[in-house]
């Protein structure tokens, strides 16, 4: 049993040390655009309007349109690293992919939570 678990333990260790701290863009996400507009609250805490009408995709999203806050549980990832903080501008350089954190309210421009947005700077 002690050798099971040692060897599961020396599985695990290399799996991890071998993955790649850089992501790629993601696989699924919720909106996909560029970032038109933000707002900042008393926290500091930033809230990002997305814009990806223009952008084709094949993948079915929840919005093409819409309010993401970003807030300190929200993950972020630039060009695939995983960062701490971003100053989000509107910019048409920079595109964002939003995963809501869960619910959103389903008025248009669709709002909610963001639990992890990557930014693609070209």
């Amino acid at each position: 049993m002690k050798k099971l678990f040692s060897i599961s333990l020396l599985i695990l260790f290399i799996t991890f040390c071998q993955s790649d701290p850089e992501q790629s863009i993601p696989d699924s996400y919720d909106m996909t655009g560029y970032v038109i507009e933000t707002k900042t609250n008393s926290d500091g805490e930033v809230t990002i309007l997305v814009d990806g009408r223009g952008i084709e995709s094949d993948m079915q999203t929840l919005s093409d349109y819409g309010w993401a806050h970003v807030s300190s549980n929200t993950d972020l990832y630039l060009n695939g690293a995983k960062i701490d903080a971003f100053t989000f501008e509107p910019s048409l350089d920079v595109r964002v992919f939003v995963t809501y954190d869960g619910m959103v309210a389903e008025s248009y421009p669709i709002q909610g939570g963001a639990k992890i947005i990557f930014i693609e700077e070209n």
